[in-house]
């Protein structure tokens, strides 16, 4: 029989009480033989067990970032500009990581809806002005209906 289909037969003494200790089974192999795999075996599965713990406690170690959910602070609403309406939101960012936002609006107004979409690069709260800013979405009519929403990520 080739090497890698060869089976082991390792007997447990309560099993075949009347074989000696060191008897040997059809293929040539010990009791002590057997239990010497039978340890080896163990340590290894158990030496995989110890490192996905050591793997886990690594990962639970670092420092996980702050939601970006609670980094931002939004305002939003209709406004003239330039004698337009328009819908304008500001993001701010209240967290020392920048985000990445990506806007999405519907705005339905009297005169028609209007929609939109936009990626917002907020920097760190320190970087003082450059953490705000806004996304203006030109509508029909001043006054209606907002849908919108956000998802930010830190990068």
């Amino acid at each position: 029989m080739p090497q890698a289909a060869r089976r082991v037969n390792c007997r447990a003494p309560a099993l075949n009480p009347s074989a000696a200790p060191h008897d040997e089974d059809e293929e040539g192999l010990t009791r002590g033989n057997c239990m010497i795999r039978t340890i080896a075996v163990t340590a290894f599965a158990a030496s995989l067990l110890a490192a996905a713990a050591a793997g886990a406690e690594n990962a639970a170690s670092k420092p996980e970032p702050v939601p970006a959910k609670e980094c931002v602070a939004d305002s939003s609403g209709f406004k003239l500009a330039n004698g337009r309406p328009t819908y304008e939101v500001t993001l701010e960012n209240k967290c020392e990581q920048r985000l990445r936002c990506t806007v999405k609006l519907y705005v339905t107004t009297a005169a028609g809806p209007s929609h939109g979409r936009a990626t917002l690069t907020l920097a760190p709260h320190a970087a003082g002005e450059a953490a705000r800013k806004s996304y203006v979405l030109k509508v029909k009519d001043m006054g209606g209906m907002a849908q919108g929403s956000r998802d930010c990520q830190a990068f």
